[in-house]
């Protein structure tokens, strides 16, 4: 199943799709963050990244909630993402629905909004709805001349199944690379704490503004709390580049921390620790200095200094240090399970 084997035709946007609705907005203000529950509503954004998601935020019941299986976009981002639950949104939001919809369609489509509409629009040039129904789009046609959906979703399912198969392959050599030891659990160790500054050097970012980002391939670290603190990709370059670290936050969303394996580029409003040790180590500390986060807001900043003094609690040796064995083994561990999870669910999937 080929692309170039289809015929293809153009439609309006606005005649082509059962509607496109403006979105009601809600204020970061008015939501309140939660961890992923029964309960729980994803807070889309104008963002580029993470499928739209900025939060995930408490459902009280009291939501205008935008409908499962919709394409969303924002007029800012001019990114088309596709929602498979329902949601909420921020400002200056805006969705597509139509009764052909599925999860494989959507994906199709979504590629297409993206590179025939979305690269048109952006922060000076906003998408709405009323221009996107103006807008021009290609889509594959069956014989009567109407959108091909059944083409759109089975390309889709096609690629999947190819995706799938190759994921296999990668999660199947992991875990033979990864070794499953028993270990004591987290509440029959010792404990003790230490202060940030003790486990590693500490160093500082540096801002560089939108205006003077050069889009590329780098990964830019600043104060968000999704996409593992990654806010663009740029290809710019200063002195804060650095690879095996972790990052945390010392302001936005404070407290927040994530370890970066690959080279990235680091904001003023994180710190870089730099603690020389491997991925399954580092993994784990960040998780401890997250458990911190609670205290810090945006009145009570995380600077340099209470980064240094920061204490967290670690698993110490017989001796009082830490134990980075026992760190080491328990996220492997973690990782062995999840990998077997996601083993389990893609096998079912083909």
């Amino acid at each position: 199943m080929n692309l170039t084997d289809q015929d293809w035709g153009e439609f309006i946007v606005g005649e082509v799709f059962d509607e496109i609705k403006n979105s009601k907005s809600y204020h970061k203000n008015q939501v309140t963050e939660s961890l992923i529950t029964d309960s729980f509503i994803p807070y889309i954004s104008r963002t580029k990244f993470n499928n739209g998601l900025e939060l995930i935020v408490e459902d009280t019941g009291e939501f205008i909630k935008n409908p499962a299986n919709t394409i969303v976009f924002g007029a800012e981002s001019a990114t088309f993402f596709y929602e498979p639950f329902s949601y909420i949104t921020g400002n200056k939001m805006y969705y597509i629905t139509d009764s052909n919809f599925n999860c494989y369609v959507c994906l199709f489509l979504v590629t297409l909004l993206n590179k025939n509409i979305g690269e048109h629009f952006g922060y000076s040039h906003g998408l709405t709805a009323t221009r996107l129904k103006k807008q021009k789009i290609i889509l594959p046609i069956n014989n009567e001349g109407n959108p091909n959906y059944e083409f759109m979703g089975d390309y889709i399912k096609q690629k999947y199944s190819t995706f799938y198969k190759e994921y296999i392959n990668i999660l199947e050599n992991k875990l033979n690379n990864l070794k499953f030891v028993i270990i004591e659990g987290l509440d029959d160790l010792e404990w003790d704490s230490f202060f940030i500054e003790s486990i590693g050097t500490i160093k500082s970012g540096k801002d560089i503004t939108k205006k003077n980002m050069v889009p590329g391939d780098t990964p830019y670290i600043s104060s968000t709390s999704l996409n593992n603190g990654v806010s663009a990709y740029i290809d710019n370059t200063n002195n804060t580049l650095e690879k095996d670290c972790i990052s945390i936050n010392r302001n936005g969303s404070v407290g927040y921390a994530f370890y970066h394996p690959y080279y990235a580029l680091f904001s003023n409003d994180c710190r870089k620790l730099i603690t020389g040790l491997d991925k399954y180590c580092n993994l784990f500390i960040v998780n401890q200095i997250k458990a911190q986060k609670d205290k810090y807001n945006y009145g009570y900043k995380m600077g340099t200094n209470r980064i240094k003094r920061q204490q967290i609690l670690l698993p110490v040796t017989s001796e009082g240090e830490p134990d980075y064995n026992y760190m080491r083994q328990y996220m492997i561990n973690i990782e062995i399970s999840m990998l077997q999870k996601y083993l389990t669910y893609i096998e079912n999937k083909i």
